[in-house]
């Protein structure tokens, strides 16, 4: 997360000067909440678990720096942005989180305008970039300049502001619009490329069990791939949801093919771990590692992929889910197999 600091200047006397702590307050209370913990995340490591009572209260104090934090339940979250000496207090319903957050006490006109932005930042689409970036270019135009418009506004309205946060807010809302406008062309190209039913990119490829296997001799199954290396740690953490995903399907109108982006002289001990841990499906060696052709055509920058293929040889999913998420049977289930 960005680091912001505040900029205070205390107005005190010597004789009943007030001594800040050297903490941060934090309670509240959220009603409907299912869970015991609330977890406090900083610069995308874990801080804190505060925990919570029956009655859906809570307090504990932070010690730490300056800047942006998250607050979450497991299943919601929200941003905060705190100091050393705040005492801030939020109220929500679990139910409902982001629309009836509210903070009080010090930070809270600042913690107020975050849960505001983050809230109507997700109402325009800006959590899910993809579909903002598949929309045509007049919506695209359209849209950004209607949240450009609404965030000055927002920032305006705002109440309790520090004046260093505005700025930096300001600055923000500035990068961002460049941000969207820079990046449209180059992802729009690529997602509208591996959009619902655009024809998928083919291979042929060395089977594990001799030959070769292309797409079009897959041609009448829908076809699920996982690329994978030997050395992916995460890979090798999906395998036995995949076998559990395979045996479930067997029998049905699917083929699972996983593909190896190991290196040509990592041939044998790709051979070496589909023995070893007996795995199933259609196994490929992919050959030239991030360099093969299979991994360019995808535009695959990250492992292990998995790409839904329909029977016809169209993309259904070009980043599907993994096989240890449940969306995947949702998925399957959905295309009747």
């Amino acid at each position: 997360m960005r680091k912001l600091f505040y900029l205070f200047v205390v107005l005190s006397i010597v004789s009943c000067k007030k001594t800040p702590h050297d903490y941060v307050t934090l309670s509240g209370e959220i009603t409907n909440l299912k869970v015991d913990t609330l977890t406090v995340y900083g610069n995308n490591r874990y801080i804190k678990k505060i925990l919570v009572k029956k009655d859906g209260s809570f307090s504990d104090t932070l010690k730490i720096e300056p800047g942006f934090f998250a607050l979450s339940d497991g299943k919601s979250q929200t941003f905060l942005n705190l100091k050393n000496g705040y005492e801030l207090e939020l109220k929500a319903d679990a139910d409902k989180f982001e629309e009836s957050i509210v903070f009080e006490g010090d930070g809270a006109g600042t913690n107020n305008y975050l849960a505001l932005k983050i809230k109507t930042q997700k109402q325009f689409g800006l959590d899910n970039l993809e579909a903002f970036f598949l929309m045509e270019k007049s919506a695209f135009d359209a849209k950004v300049k209607e949240i450009d418009d609404f965030n000055a506004k927002l920032l305006v309205d705002a109440k309790d502001l520090d004046s260093t946060f505005t700025a930096n807010e300001k600055t923000a809302n500035e990068r961002m619009v460049v941000f969207l406008n820079e990046n449209y062309e180059a992802q729009h190209s690529k997602l509208t490329k591996f959009a619902l039913g655009q024809p998928a990119p083919t291979f042929d490829l060395e089977n594990f069990k001799g030959g070769k296997t292309s797409l079009k001799s897959l041609a009448g199954k829908y076809v699920y791939i996982d690329v994978w290396a030997t050395w992916c740690a995460p890979c090798i953490q999906q395998i036995p949801d995949l076998k559990r995903v395979e045996d479930q399907y067997k029998g049905k109108n699917i083929a699972f093919v996983s593909l190896s982006i190991d290196k040509l002289a990592e041939k044998t001990k790709w051979r070496d771990m589909i023995k070893e841990k007996q795995l199933g499906g259609i196994q490929l060696f992919g050959e030239s590692d991030w360099n093969s052709k299979f991994v360019k055509d995808f535009d695959i920058t990250g492992i292990p992929r998995f790409i839904l293929i329909d029977p016809q040889g169209n993309i259904v999913d070009a980043d599907a889910p993994r096989p240890s998420d449940p969306r995947l049977i949702a998925l399957f289930d959905s295309l009747k197999l």
